[in-house]
């Protein structure tokens, strides 16, 4: 636990959390209507509760690193309109914990927060402007991702070793591994932008279709369809199917 003032480690002394560094003091706040976690000037340092579907109370607006870390209990998590940013390592290990909600405001992902957690699905949302190193990896169940390859992010290892993703719906897009969603991520790691490759490392299913994909690009052959592309400098239509790859 951090100190919101100064960023030293906090130790809890008769309900009160005290900062070895600056020794300032902060009164433990309960949720409204349990004792269930432990939070501190907006922040959730710790959950304390027997339940496994955990609903983060309103006026929370960080979860702590740890916060929840090798919690083998929790199933879901509902998380409150004011949760901004979920801190490093926060969900690790929570191998149980299939499903979370309501996570719309989350704009910063730290480092290893989901890794190891027994999620099925992730949305990586418009607002989102911080994906830390690994947050999703070693995801054993993780099957689909909803992403946006146009967002400026630094993707380092996001779902690494992730072997049951195969899914992955594009902004506007049809659904991923498709000939359309390659073709952009290939030109973005052409230009120098973030790619599949350092994204979805570890993940052969994904890199196999993008290749394969690629491969048909290259001699103008639409894999959705078989027919010819009609290449131009800025796109590549298909004669037969009308779909357009842009270059």
């Amino acid at each position: 636990m951090n100190c919101p003032k100064c960023g030293g480690d906090l130790i809890l002394v008769d309900n009160t959390y005290i900062c070895r560094i600056c020794g300032a003091k902060f009164v433990s706040k309960s949720a409204p209507t349990n004792n269930n976690f432990h939070i501190v000037g907006g922040v959730l340092y710790k959950y304390l509760g027997s339940s496994p579907d955990v609903v983060i109370p309103e006026g929370v607006v960080e979860i702590a690193p740890q916060a929840f870390k090798d919690n083998r209990l929790i199933r879901s998590v509902t998380f409150s309109s004011t949760v901004r940013t979920i801190g490093k390592n926060a969900f690790e290990n929570c191998s149980n914990l299939a499903s979370i909600s309501n996570y719309r405001s989350v704009v910063c992902y730290q480092d290893e927060c989901f890794r190891y957690a027994g999620l099925t699905s992730i949305n990586i949302y418009p607002e989102v402007h911080t994906l830390g190193k690994y947050c999703f990896a070693n995801m054993p169940y993780l099957e689909s991702v909803y992403y946006n390859p146009e967002l400026d992010l630094k993707l380092t290892g996001t779902f690494l070793h992730c072997p049951n993703l195969n899914d992955i719906e594009m902004e506007g897009n049809r659904f991923f591994p498709s000939m359309k969603t390659s073709v952009a991520l290939y030109n973005n790691n052409q230009k120098g932008r973030p790619t599949w490759g350092d994204a979805f490392p570890g993940t052969p299913f994904i890199k196999k279709m993008v290749d394969k994909y690629m491969e048909a690009y290259n001699k103008n052959i639409c894999y959705e369809c078989g027919g010819h592309l009609r290449k131009s400098l800025f796109h590549a239509k298909c004669e037969k199917c009308g779909v357009d790859y842009k270059n």
